[in-house]
């Protein structure tokens, strides 16, 4: 493929944004992932299309400070009914706690045998 070829975009987008303020404590995948498949990255049977400008971007990470109205993720979508169901899902995908995470191992366990 042309590494310099546009990437493909969607007509519609929407915001998620932080409720309340503190740190992001929680990412949570599993509806990112069925908020981005409900948006079109992705199909329940192998006739569905695929809409590749879909999907979701996130711009916090966990760990990071938030403040109320600080942008936690933007969806877009081929089709602006897909939203119904796709923003619920990030809505509840990220948690704002009082304190910063405590730093996690890069290794969390070792192996020997």
């Amino acid at each position: 493929g042309d590494p310099d070829a546009p990437l493909p975009s969607s007509p519609h987008r929407r915001e998620v944004r932080a409720t309340a303020a503190g740190y992001l404590t929680k990412l949570a995948a599993y509806p990112i992932g069925v908020a981005a498949w409900q948006l079109g990255a992705g199909r329940a049977r192998k006739e569905d299309r695929i809409h590749h400008g879909a999907g979701v971007r996130w711009h916090k990470r966990e760990g990071d400070p938030v403040a109320v109205g600080d942008l936690l993720f933007e969806a877009f979508a081929d089709e602006p009914d897909r939203f119904d169901t796709a923003l619920p899902l990030l809505e509840t995908a990220a948690e704002v706690g009082p304190a910063a995470l405590a730093a996690r191992p890069i290794v969390r366990a070792r192996i020997d045998s």
